[in-house]
Parts: C-alpha cells; sequence; structure tokens
C-alpha cells in the first residue's frame, strides 16, 4: 500500500476548500432565495398596478429594486410607474439606475432618452438635453435595432 505524502501548504488549501464550500453553497442558496423574494414583489407590484393600485404596485417594486438593485428590470419598472404619475425626475433616476445596471441594454437607454425629452420637451427647440435624448435613443437602437417599448402596439 503506498503512502501518499502531503505538503502542509496542500493540507492547508484542502481544509480551507472544504471548510469554504458550505459556506460558498449556502451564498449560492440565500442570492436565489433573494432573487425569488424579488422576483415577487416585482410581480406583486405589476399586479398591484394593473388592479390600478398604483401606490401599493410602486412600494412592491421599490421592494424587489431594495432586494436586487442589481436588476435593470426593477429599475425600468419604477422609472415607468414615476413616469406615468408625472414624477419625471425621479423616473429620469431611476432609469439611469438601469443603465448602469445594465449598460448594454437598451430599454434602459430608451426609457431614459424619453424621460430626458419630456423634461426638455417645453423648452427651446434646440435644448441640448434634446440632443442627449436623441444620443440616448440612438444608443438604445444601437444595443438592439428591434427593441420596442412596452407601449407599443397600444392603442
Amino acid at each position: 500500500m503506498a503512502i501518499m505524502r502531503v505538503s502542509r501548504s496542500a493540507s492547508v488549501i484542502a481544509l480551507c476548500a472544504v471548510a469554504w464550500l458550505p459556506a460558498c453553497a449556502t451564498t449560492t442558496a440565500e442570492n436565489e432565495i433573494r432573487k425569488l423574494e424579488a422576483r415577487a414583489s416585482y410581480e406583486a407590484g405589476v399586479k398591484s398596478i394593473a388592479e390600478g393600485r398604483i401606490s401599493l404596485g410602486l412600494a412592491s417594486l421599490r421592494q424587489a429594486v431594495e432586494i436586487e438593485p442589481s436588476n435593470p428590470i426593477y429599475h425600468n419598472a419604477v422609472g415607468a410607474v414615476l413616469l406615468n404619475i408625472g414624477r419625471v425626475q425621479d423616473a429620469e433616476a431611476e432609469f439611469q439606475k438601469a443603465v448602469d445596471a445594465d449598460p448594454a441594454g437598451a430599454a434602459g437607454y430608451f426609457y431614459l432618452g424619453y424621460t430626458v425629452y419630456k423634461i426638455a420637451e417645453p423648452k427651446r427647440p434646440f435644448h441640448p438635453e434634446k440632443r442627449r435624448a436623441a444620443e440616448l435613443f440612438a444608443k438604445a437602437y444601437d444595443l438592439d435595432p428591434g427593441f420596442r417599448p412596452v407601449w407599443a402596439g397600444r392603442r
């Protein structure tokens, strides 16, 4: 029977790996649970808004953002509600968070561009913010030429 000699550093590494794996699994499980909680809050928010309970829906959507701040879908949803209730500056900030969370996503750029345009709309025809809005629309198109906003197709 061969006896295997293991160096002290290899033993320490193996021991650390064995001790670390359960923590890694727990962290992964906890992350999945948090994602499910965020998704449940998001879905509750969407349902409440569809039922006309805007305040409750917005609170649920904000909870989803709080649980999973790196999810741009949740930021875009909060921004859309804020935009619809006339809180345009707050919507702009939320759409910017969506862009920051997903710089490769067309939706955040489109909605941010739309909001920037709505803020600049009553101002003079060649206001610099209108140029910024156009740049954001162009960025959204570059990222996804087929992107359609949630209100597309509604009449």
